[in-house]
């Protein structure tokens, strides 16, 4: 056995982590001061996980949603924003992961398909697993166009909160009664429900008239492409859960797990539906409406948070966040579906713990 196969050997397959931005910003701010028993403890877990990834025992996955919140920087932190975009480019080796609509377009696709085996494998995330050590002459992809389609692309945080708070005070409003957490979650849970029929019958019409155009050369009524267009978002997710397959039969077996299941099995689904629910609950028992912290608690700062424990937690080993959501993830219909996977969350609560397990990690 050569070299490179007994590191592997010694190694086994290395622990995925996912590192939240809050993570990653106490790196920099640790970086640039010398204080701070915070700050030293930041610095030894990242030297740890640069040890640990440098011998493959670990792997650390940056995401596209990583880079939404970095672009996001005010332009008077631009260098602070280059430095922690370098940084998490660099550890991830320019491999970025996709964000949370690309998962779960991948995990119905493998719920759907055939090759479904209660496994949640990282291609779903976009990217494939490390098959030998790392090289130490590598080439890395500086991916800086990315920084520069978010800030071009996404909404001002102004504008999503905004969006956020409709949508919050609506479902607020018409939810039929609001005495538990549970309420809430069969509430969200038939919203998305309702959305995801509506978008499979749609493309269910849409293909049964392409089918007749094609026989008959008929054209769909005006009628008909007004009904589609209204729900054309809906379709063309669908469509993307069901391309290159059998899509009547697809369809109608995704339409059959909804009869069973509110939103089905899809788990990254399953957990920010959760999220959802403890956070409509939380603004209707009129808790946390201080509204200069809406975007922390309800807007786009918390919709972020979310995306990352909800798009990962199947895929890796250890995830960070910040306190708040640690303790919304222990909230109980969140907790319950986060059981479901071995992931362990960390926070400045428990770094103590995280700092641990690196070290029983590289002790091994």
């Amino acid at each position: 056995m050569g070299e490179g196969g007994e590191m592997m050997a010694a190694c086994g397959v290395p622990k995925k982590i996912y590192l939240d931005q809050s993570f990653w910003s106490d790196v920099y701010n640790a970086q640039e001061s010398s204080q701070g028993k915070s700050y030293d403890r930041v610095k030894r877990i990242f030297l740890l996980l640069q040890k640990l990834k440098s011998i493959n025992k670990v792997r650390i996955v940056v995401s596209d949603i990583h880079v939404r919140e970095t672009s996001a920087f005010p332009e008077a932190y631009s260098e602070k924003r280059k430095a922690v975009w370098d940084l998490q480019n660099w550890v991830a080796d320019g491999k970025i992961a996709d964000n949370w609509g690309d998962v779960f377009i991948a995990q119905h696709r493998r719920l759907l398909g055939s090759h479904n085996n209660g496994s949640y494998p990282i291609e779903d995330l976009g990217l494939t697993e490390i098959k030998q050590p790392q090289a130490r002459v590598r080439i890395i992809m500086a991916n800086k166009w990315r920084l520069r389609h978010f800030r071009q692309c996404s909404p001002t945080t102004d504008a999503f909160n905004s969006d956020a708070r409709k949508i919050i005070e609506n479902q607020a409003r018409n939810i039929p009664q609001c005495k538990s957490a549970d309420d809430c979650l069969n509430y969200i849970r038939g919203l998305w429900h309702d959305n995801i029929e509506q978008g499979i019958s749609t493309r269910l019409e849409t293909l049964d008239i392409m089918w007749r155009f094609e026989q008959d050369g008929e054209l769909p009524s005006v009628e008909q492409m007004k009904a589609f267009n209204e729900h054309s978002g809906q379709s063309q997710i669908v469509s993307s859960v069901t391309r290159d397959m059998n899509e009547v039969v697809m369809l109608n077996k995704w339409s059959e797990l909804l009869e069973s299941d509110s939103v089905g099995p899809c788990p990254s689904l399953r957990i920010r539906t959760a999220f959802e629910a403890e956070i409509l609950f939380t603004w209707c028992q009129e808790k946390k409406r201080n509204p200069k912290k809406f975007g922390d608690y309800f807007g786009l700062s918390r919709q972020n948070d979310i995306d990352h424990v909800a798009t990962f937690v199947p895929y890796v080993d250890a995830l960070t966040t910040d306190n708040p959501m640690r303790n919304l993830c222990k909230r109980k219909i969140v907790a319950e579906e986060l059981s479901a996977f071995k992931c362990e969350v960390y926070s400045t609560q428990n770094y103590d713990e995280f700092e641990n397990w690196l070290t029983e990690l590289l002790a091994k």
